[in-house]
Formats: C-alpha cells, structure tokens, sequence
C-alpha cells in the first residue's frame, strides 16, 4: 500500500511542469521503525526529485548512516581444530553500527575522492584521520576485516546504480534493514554531485529504529540491569541444558 502511494506521488510531480523550486528535494516513506519479537528486517523507502535540466550533467548519491558505536574487533586463528581469539584487541571509536551507499550511477572514485574525504563518504573516509593510518599495516587490516564482518551481516551495504530514476527528476531508492538491526537514529544523507566532482545540493533525513513490547523490554532491562540481565541468562541456558539432557535421557 505504501508503495503504491508512492507511485501515485511521482505520477503527480511528473504530471505538473514545475513541482518545486528547490534543486534537490528528498523524503522518507516511514520515519518511525519498530522491532518486534518476530522482526526479520525492513526496509528504508527513499524518494525525492531532481532538477531536470541538470540530472545530465550530475549524479545522485544516498549515504544511509546509523548510530555511532566503538567496535573491538580481535583477530582469530585455528589451533588444533579449534578457533582460539586473541586477547590483543584494536579499538574503532565512532564507527556507524549501520552503513549503506546507493548511486543513480556508477561513481569513478578519483573525480569524486576530495569531495568522499570531507564528508566521510565510503568505508574508507569514515573518521578518516581516527581510525585510519595506512603506515599501521596491522590496523588496517583490522580495519578491513571489521567491513567484511559488516558486510556479511547485511550491516554494510554498497549499492551501485541503485537508485531509480524517472524521467530525469523523480527517484527512489529502498535500502534493506537485516534482522539485526541496531536501534537508534539513522541519518540519510542525499548529495547531487555534479560531474566535475563538486557538491551541487544536499538534503537531509532522519528516521528512528525503536524496539517495541518485549523486545524493549528486554533490551532496557539488559541495558539497566545488565548484571541481573546476565545472571537471568546465565540461568535459563543451564535449565534449558539441563531439560534438554533429560529429554535426550529419556529417548
């Protein structure tokens, strides 16, 4: 239903000669994501429009950025069949728990590498002078192995020519949120960047992924109460264990 009203939307601004005066226009469909205990994902709806007579001469780009988090990461090796983590860990501060970029085309890293520095556009320019050093060979490399990890979890995400376009001034994009999506606010940045390399517009959004029922239940009193949450766990595994064994004793 949401969709079709979309639709129905850009059938009307690409029905009337002049919808807007403002060069770049964006919005979001759901500004409000709610997690619940049978949440398996979601998705961020994005649509917008675009000066016609400059779409030719530029590109559209969509930075989707979660909350802020310092990560850990550690590097882990097999021993004997078993995987052994070390205890030497490199500390990433600032780091957006969720991360996606999407393009009406496919982007040449070079024309646009001045403009992705100063707003920390791509995994790379991210809290560039913080967290980077690329005489640290050891901690870019963790730095790398904490993108695959994202990656693989559906937290990062790199979405060439993945924005729709319109008779060159209406678009969408729909970003997908994985069961595991971090609470919090995510900020939408979108960028009309023209050809030469230089930031022509910008326009931002906002939404806010919340847990609700249980789900928030538990996690505030996981948050508050962590060592009454961890004691409660840390129960209900050995008596889980325990029926579990008895079951498997009985057959």
């Amino acid at each position: 239903m949401k969709k079709l009203f979309i639709y129905i939307f850009f059938i009307l601004l690409a029905t009337r000669e002049s919808y807007s005066k403002d060069i770049l226009l964006a919005d979001v469909v759901e500004s409000n994501i709610k997690i619940r205990t049978s949440f398996s994902g979601a998705e961020i709806f994005i649509y917008g429009s675009v000066e016609s007579q400059i779409y030719d001469e530029a590109d559209i780009l969509i930075v989707v950025r979660g909350p802020d988090k310092n990560f850990a990461v550690r590097k882990k090796y097999k021993k004997f069949g078993i995987w052994i983590v070390e205890l030497d860990k490199i500390n990433f501060k600032n780091m957006p728990s969720y991360y996606a970029i999407s393009s009406s085309r496919k982007l040449d890293s070079k024309i646009y590498k001045n403009l992705f520095i100063k707003k920390q556009i791509g995994w790379e320019n991210l809290n560039y002078n913080e967290n980077i050093n690329s005489n640290d060979k050891k901690r870019l490399e963790f730095y790398k192995a904490l993108e695959k990890n994202l990656i693989k979890k559906g937290l990062l995400l790199y979405k060439e020519k993945g924005i729709a376009i319109l008779n060159k001034s209406l678009f969408k994009a729909v970003f997908n949120l994985p069961e595991l999506t971090p609470t919090g606010i995510y900020n939408i940045n979108t960028y009309l960047i023209g050809n030469n390399g230089h930031l022509i517009a910008e326009w931002t959004n906002s939404i806010e992924v919340s847990k609700e029922g249980i789900a928030e239940e538990l996690y505030n009193f996981s948050q508050n109460q962590s060592l009454m949450y961890g004691f409660f766990a840390a129960f209900a595994a050995i008596i889980a264990g325990l029926l579990a064994s008895e079951v498997f004793r009985r057959i």
